[in-house]
């Protein structure tokens, strides 16, 4: 087969096709092609493939399955080029799976983890990532989890006064500045009084009054054109701090 050819460009190239082609039923064999990659080109096309064709298949679980499989069979550092592709096939049974791989003992396997589900497309995701802020004793991985929640708590389209308990909860959570930071930095998007006294709540911290003071004025401001704004005593109150 092409995709075994010694020529290293007719391989990329066989693998490329494969991705147009390729059905559901050659997931198992297109996941070898990603464990037998010889160099990140290879290996880039073969995960297109393996995403392809495994989006084809309807049922979650079934959908995972044989990159789950070859992933409980893999070494650590092949198995973390199977997890990149988890967040891209998605399914609740593959956020369960990267879930129970956030512990893991190797830590190629725990790394790749962390980074997959700080990648994952929706908001199912919120509170694992909270809860690896919340266990983590790992500085990078609180911040990549940390950088995941604030993406999509963002992008959730909940309700403004909802938005802010997810924002309040990873504030609570972080075990750091800079975690906070990150969270003070997207708080000002939302411009309700809950917001505002989130924000006020940390001005008299001296690692973050100034993270704070900018979300709080960001958060005071008219969002628009139409907008007056927050207005009265209590806004000012918190603006003369």
């Amino acid at each position: 087969a092409q995709t075994n050819d010694a020529d290293s460009a007719v391989r990329l190239a066989a693998i490329k096709a494969l991705e147009h082609v390729a059905g559901p039923e050659a997931v198992p064999r297109l996941v070898e092609l990603v464990l037998s990659a010889g160099d990140d080109a290879e290996r880039s096309a073969a995960r297109a493939t393996v995403v392809a064709a495994a989006k084809q298949i309807a049922e979650p679980e079934a959908r995972i399955a044989p990159v789950v499989a070859a992933l409980d069979s893999a070494p650590g550092d092949k198995g973390a080029h199977l997890l990149s592709m988890f967040p891209e096939i998605g399914g609740q049974p593959a956020l369960d799976a990267i879930v129970a791989r956030t512990s893991a003992a190797d830590p190629a396997i725990k790394n790749a983890s962390v980074e997959a589900l700080g990648s994952w497309p929706d908001a199912s995701a919120l509170a694992p990532l909270l809860a690896v802020v919340k266990a983590e004793e790992d500085g990078a991985h609180q911040a990549t989890a940390m950088a995941g929640y604030v993406r999509l708590a963002g992008a959730a389209g909940k309700p403004p006064e909802e938005a802010v308990k997810l924002y309040a909860d990873a504030l609570a959570a972080a075990k750091r500045p800079d975690e906070k930071k990150v969270v003070l930095g997207v708080l000002g998007d939302i411009h309700t009084m809950a917001a505002l006294q989130l924000a006020a709540q940390y001005l008299d911290d001296e690692a973050l009054k100034a993270d704070a003071a900018a979300a709080a004025v960001a958060v005071a401001l008219p969002k628009d054109d139409k907008d007056a704004g927050l207005v009265g005593a209590d806004v000012i109150d918190v603006l003369n701090k």
